[in-house]
């Protein structure tokens, strides 16, 4: 066989190099064999998981494009579970083979895409979460990403049905579940485990993020990068769709959905010695999505921060600021306005965490919690989207990861987030302000509809004796 593993190996662990040429002599077996026998073949099946940073879908794409170089493949279908994801793998082989050419931009639809790869035509199906299944074509190669998210009937319903459609059957998941294990271990599939450290092709600056997390952020490193979760440990809070909020960025928006209708700051106070203030800006579109942004973290004294918090406020064009009102926050607030009818006239609300919910009837315990769930609901739906400085966004993830529930003899029967300092410990001693403060915005932008603007700013102000009847009529020329 003439192969090109010099095109793949480069970015990819040495331990899969034996993987390449073992996928394309099936690829051949099957094309050789006369296609009313095929059915009679038994299709390699591969599991391929690991941590993050692997090199698994790296594998994957490169080998798909040197098999089509060496002249094996004629058809791939790549079925990945979110539209988003969807548009990746398709930027990834275009990344990776250039000078490929094709049809089917349509990226929304899961349109096949005819790539002349070399001096052969390659057919890449790609498919989102609703159409793994496609019964009428035969392919050389099926590879499946994600497949942590699927259905635990359905994705393996599926399977089965491909088994009599495909030569070789690729499973990518970072934490593959039982149903697929057993699936696989059923039809004889090879299981191989690939791990971050043995990346070589890791970039350095991966690398070292994540040798710091697993001394600093345990419980991220374990949950996000591992991806594994301890069983023994407090109940998690859901984080399984986090990646839909950092799947998109300012500059994927157009111009209609960078529009907004509500548009606030929100900010968590420090307590000082290394816990810092965040400021972040929360705003929703016309369409209902909710976009965010970390405006900035700081170590500053009250008097400074309510400076910042006015700066802020101007340069973003927020109508409204909330802050966390429990502890040093309340008296920060105070400071900015010192009384209810002048931060009613400013439009600075506080954020009572320990609070009963608004929503929920019996089932949430408080705001805190309801906030957060308000927050998880919104990036199940895909309307909630991080569009700010990309350099905050681990240290997002590592505070979403944090969240556990409380125990159940101090929740009452609902949900409820464990207290601050037992997410804490999951931190290594750190707070999550940089979470909460997400949050916050997130639960005021869902929970309060803002009046008319252009009405209410004078009315409020003379409400708070800021405007007073005998001078608003005062020329001053």
């Amino acid at each position: 066989m003439k192969l090109s593993l010099d095109r793949i190996m480069e970015k990819c662990p040495r331990k899969l190099l034996p993987l390449y040429p073992k996928i394309m002599e099936t690829v051949q077996t099957f094309q050789e064999t006369p296609e009313y026998l095929r059915g009679e073949l038994e299709p390699l099946i591969i599991l391929l998981e690991g941590s993050r940073g692997s090199g698994k879908s790296e594998f994957a794409q490169r080998a798909v494009i040197s098999g089509s170089y060496d002249g094996y493949l004629q058809t791939v279908k790549y079925a990945t579970m979110t539209e988003n994801g969807l548009n990746g793998s398709k930027d990834a082989f275009e990344r990776l083979a250039p000078e490929c050419r094709g049809t089917g931009a349509n990226t929304s639809k899961a349109n096949p895409m005819h790539r002349f790869i070399g001096c052969m035509r390659v057919d890449f199906d790609f498919f989102g979460r609703q159409d793994i299944k496609n019964e009428q074509k035969k392919y050389d190669w099926l590879i499946c990403e994600e497949v942590e998210k699927w259905d635990k009937v359905q994705g393996v319903a599926a399977l089965e049905t491909e088994i009599r459609h495909c030569a070789v059957i690729m499973l990518i998941s970072n934490n593959p579940p039982q149903s697929v294990v057993d699936f696989c271990k059923a039809h004889n599939a090879l299981f191989i485990r690939c791990d971050w450290w043995e990346n070589t092709a890791l970039p350095a600056h991966l690398r070292d993020s994540y040798e710091r997390a697993k001394i600093e952020s345990p419980v991220y490193y374990t949950r996000f990068i591992m991806c594994q979760n301890d069983v023994d440990a407090a109940q998690w809070f859901d984080n399984t769709g986090i990646d839909n909020f950092f799947s998109r960025s300012y500059e994927d928006l157009s111009q209609d959905e960078r529009a907004w209708s509500q548009n606030l700051i929100s900010l968590d106070v420090g307590g000082g010695y290394g816990d810092e203030s965040i400021i972040a800006r929360i705003s929703k579109n016309r369409y209902g999505a909710i976009l965010v942004w970390i405006e900035g973290k700081y170590q500053l004294e009250a008097p400074q921060l309510v400076v910042k918090a006015a700066q802020a406020r101007a340069s973003t064009g927020a109508t409204e600021e909330i802050w966390d009102a429990n502890g040093i926050g309340l008296s920060t607030m105070q400071q900015r306005a010192p009384d209810p009818k002048s931060r009613a006239a400013l439009g600075v609300v506080g954020f009572y965490g320990n609070a009963t919910a608004l929503t929920g009837g019996n089932t949430i315990f408080n705001q805190r919690t309801e906030a957060y769930l308000m927050w998880q609901k919104a990036i199940n739906q895909n309307q909630c989207w991080y569009v700010g400085n990309p350099a905050y966004i681990d240290q997002i993830k590592r505070e979403m990861y944090a969240q556990i529930y409380a125990p159940a003899e101090q929740s009452k029967g609902m949900l409820r987030l464990a207290e601050k300092k037992e997410i804490k410990k999951n931190l290594n001693g750190e707070s999550p302000n940089m979470a909460d403060a997400i949050a916050m915005g997130i639960w005021r932008i869902q929970t309060h509809k803002p009046s008319d603007a252009h009405t209410s700013t004078v009315e409020a102000y003379k409400a708070a004796g800021i405007i007073t009847n005998k001078n608003t009529g005062k020329r001053w020329f």
